[in-house]
């Protein structure tokens, strides 16, 4: 798995807000526009999607990296210890050239592959399409003769009850961020797919 990269840091907070406030404006003068700028207002509206494109990709990269350090640590205090962790990996069909599965981190070590899945606020769909990518993972593994133990975790900063309820009964891991740090619950069973 490849390394984890390091954070380009090249916006502060004050720098996004400022953005994200130019942007609103700019998005309120557009649909003020009479209709004759149709062709000056659809240009307008490209180049404000690709500002607020960026700006989310932004926020999804920090918050990788902000995020990361933290759930490494969590499954440390569980005895994982990973010697190798990558984000955003992705497994590729080769006669495709297609991507099959992507993940948003992998944690590994001799004895074990973590996935975790990494939303805002998870939901039942995020829990069942983690479950088909682990599946997915233990075939791929198989096929290259690797009997490592693969487990799943969903991190969420908000975690409804029934998504944490449906993930634990599924038996991954359930980690919540909580006030600067990670709250990991454990799984009745867990699985090792």
């Amino acid at each position: 798995m490849a390394d984890i990269r390091q954070p380009q840091m090249g916006l502060n907070f004050e720098q996004v807000w400022a953005a994200l406030q130019e942007t609103d404006q700019q998005i309120t003068e557009t649909q003020q526009e009479p209709e004759w700028k149709t062709e000056a207002t659809d240009r307008r509206m490209k180049e404000l999607q690709k500002n607020l494109d960026d700006l989310v990709s932004y926020f999804g990269e920090l918050e990788e990296y902000l995020v990361m350090p933290g759930i490494i640590h969590t499954f440390d205090t569980l005895n994982y210890h990973f010697t190798s962790t990558a984000k955003n990996c992705k497994i590729y069909n080769p006669e495709t050239c297609r991507v099959e599965a992507e993940f948003d981190l992998f944690l590994e070590n001799d004895e074990y592959n973590i996935v975790v899945e990494l939303r805002t606020e998870p939901d039942e769909n995020d829990v069942a399409d983690h479950i088909n990518r682990l599946k997915f993972l233990r075939s791929h593994r198989a096929k290259q003769g690797d009997k490592r133990k693969i487990r799943g975790a969903i991190v969420g900063a908000i975690m409804p009850d029934k998504v944490r309820q449906l993930a634990l009964h599924a038996g991954l891991y359930v980690i919540e961020q909580s006030e600067g740090t990670f709250k990991i619950e454990e799984p009745q069973q867990i699985y090792d797919w």
